[in-house]
């Protein structure tokens, strides 16, 4: 049995590397292999995995345009695997609006998208001020 998960992501502040880094560990604990990779260095072949997770962020009101590029590449491979998706943004740390079916934006992409993962959640990201130049805030 492949036991092998692949955790792609997509982060602007590095949430969702830390939320990845954290399903990572969960899957080990149940006996799982885990590899978190960022999906612009992402170059192995997809059927390697049993699993694969896709979280992306959203910023300005979008994920990155290289998430759903990738999601469109690949959509076949994808759909032969188990497969989950998540997505980080604020608008998820407001109780009406922190599961994937009341979150505007996971709704607004899924409409969007041509791809219906096995599993789809939101979490919500962190508006970090203090370590963000003048420029961005």
């Amino acid at each position: 049995m492949n036991t092998h998960i692949g955790i792609i992501y997509s982060t602007t502040d590095g949430q969702t590397l830390k939320i990845c880094r954290q399903i990572a560990q969960h899957a080990k604990d149940f006996g799982y292999t885990a590899d978190v990779i960022e999906l612009s260095t992402f170059k192995e072949p997809i059927s390697k995995y049993s699993k694969l997770i896709l979280g992306a962020s959203i910023r300005y009101g979008k994920h990155n345009k290289d998430v759903t590029e990738f999601i469109k590449k690949n959509k076949n491979e994808l759909n032969q695997i188990y497969t989950a998706f998540f997505s980080v943004n604020l608008v998820a740390r407001k109780s009406d609006k922190d599961r994937f079916n009341s979150n505007p934006y996971v709704i607004k992409y899924f409409k969007e998208i041509d791809w219906n993962p096995n599993l789809i959640d939101v979490f919500a990201g962190k508006l970090d001020y203090k370590s963000y130049s003048f420029l961005i805030v």
